[in-house]
């Protein structure tokens, strides 16, 4: 699998995993027909998600998260200064909180795709596609992937 197609199918797999309502049934039936050979269907999943406006968003997002992994956990750390800090408390814990932020369900999904390897994508990929309800089983599939 050439590495744009392993990008596709994470991030295609993450916006599914990020939705809270069913997809449209026609759409559904679309990817339950893929499943059997997604491999040869990657485009149309990277059309559906983005002509898809529940899917486009997080779809996009992951795709960026996917592109770029060593940017994704770098964050501007500073140095505490004890004599800043003495003067203007309020200032540090402003700085804390800007700092740090829970990661959002999307970034739970692509970190646990990201580490996948081609045959476990595969096998993950297909068994979603062939669910009645892909948006249910993307999560559960995701999160029980082998670390």
């Amino acid at each position: 699998m050439k590495d744009y197609e392993a990008v596709t199918l994470k991030a295609f797999l993450a916006a599914l995993a990020n939705q809270s309502a069913p997809l449209p049934a026609e759409i559904q039936t679309q990817l339950n027909q893929s499943s059997a050979n997604h491999d040869q269907h990657i485009a149309q999943l990277d059309a559906i998600a983005r002509q898809n406006p529940d899917l486009k968003e997080p779809y996009l997002t992951a795709r960026k998260l996917l592109d770029s992994p060593q940017e994704r956990n770098k964050g501007t750390r500073v140095k505490p200064n004890a004599v800043d800090e003495l003067q203007n408390p309020e200032s540090l814990t402003l700085d804390n909180i800007s700092h740090f932020r829970d990661e959002t369900p999307l970034e739970s999904y692509v970190k646990q795709l990201i580490k996948t390897d081609d045959q476990t994508l595969s096998k993950v990929t297909t068994s979603i596609l062939e669910s009645a309800n892909s948006v249910e089983a993307a999560p559960w599939f995701i999160f029980n992937l082998p670390s």
